[in-house]
């Protein structure tokens, strides 16, 4: 793996080619514009999700940035280089944008610095979601977990304090040429042993549940899968069952809708409480942008 693979991987769509010329200047787009910064963003880095996608050639659903200033300031300023409408939404220790002029881009700014308790992406479980790749120089892969495609927990005791993160195990863990370390391994038997991912806060599950969500439809059934047999008796949450060609038809639809996969998870819960369920645990769409205003 080498770094221009990764640059060249982002920037071989009409979206990534966008993002990449914002992050390098604001007349990108606008001739004149109230950005706060005159050239190249400070300190901006792919990193978490995207960069697993890249490593294995495949486009990232949401580009993740890290940024060594506020997340939500990284928003305001690709907001102001941006021609075109754009929204935003908060999730747990990130903030969310997508750029709507064609190309759409979707994004999720990150804290530079881990924060232990602060989020699911402000506090990766897993570190090759802390790898990342800056707009010049070479990528920062802790251990070369991303280079070697391996799922290493960040500390004994991250599942204790996140749980939700099992669903990111499962979801490399049946991900082709991936594999987990044997104390990963562990770990994830234990923590589904314990409850997981149903003893999360529900705040907590947005992030990867979207992105299970946006992983090929097969792969995200593999690992529901994986998740149950675990521990067949311990159930995923309440009332969830893993119906595999429920979830392949609404997982395997061009655009799947939110309330079908949920619908298709949890067969017996009512519409109204699906709705409450993704409010609550600001559940974006699988593979679509959210709606709002940039804030600032």
């Amino acid at each position: 793996m080498r770094d221009v693979d990764l640059r060249e991987g982002l920037g071989a769509t009409a979206g990534g080619r966008r993002l990449l010329a914002l992050l390098q200047g604001p007349a990108a787009e606008r001739a004149s514009s109230r950005s706060a910064f005159s050239g190249a963003l400070p300190g901006v880095a792919v990193t978490g999700e995207a960069l697993v996608a890249l490593r294995d050639g495949r486009t990232p659903a949401v580009v993740d940035l890290r940024w060594e200033g506020a997340p939500r300031e990284l928003v305001r300023e690709l907001g102001r280089r941006a021609r075109g409408g754009a929204s935003h939404r908060r999730a747990q220790g990130a903030v969310g944008l997508v750029l709507d002029a064609p190309p759409a881009v979707a994004v999720r700014a990150h804290p530079a610095a881990p924060a232990p308790g602060r989020g699911v992406r402000a506090d990766p479980a897993l570190t090759v979601l802390t790898a990342a790749l800056p707009l010049a120089g070479p990528v920062d892969d802790p251990g070369g977990d991303l280079a070697a495609r391996r799922v290493r927990l960040a500390d004994p005791a991250v599942l204790d304090r996140r749980p939700e993160a099992v669903l990111d195990l499962a979801r490399l863990a049946v991900r082709p040429g991936w594999s987990l370390t044997p104390d990963a391994a562990a770990a994830l038997r234990a923590a589904r042993a314990d409850g997981a991912p149903a003893t999360a806060r529900t705040t907590a599950l947005g992030v990867p549940l979207a992105d299970l969500f946006d992983a090929p439809a097969d792969e995200a059934v593999r690992a529901l899968e994986l998740l149950r047999d675990l521990a067949p008796d311990v159930p995923l949450g309440p009332g969830v069952v893993v119906d595999v060609a429920a979830l392949r038809t609404a997982l395997g639809r061009p655009a799947p809708g939110l309330d079908d996969v949920l619908h298709a998870l949890a067969p017996d819960a009512t519409p109204a409480r699906r709705r409450a369920f993704a409010a609550a645990a600001f559940l974006r769409r699988p593979r679509a942008p959210v709606r709002g205003r940039v804030p600032g």
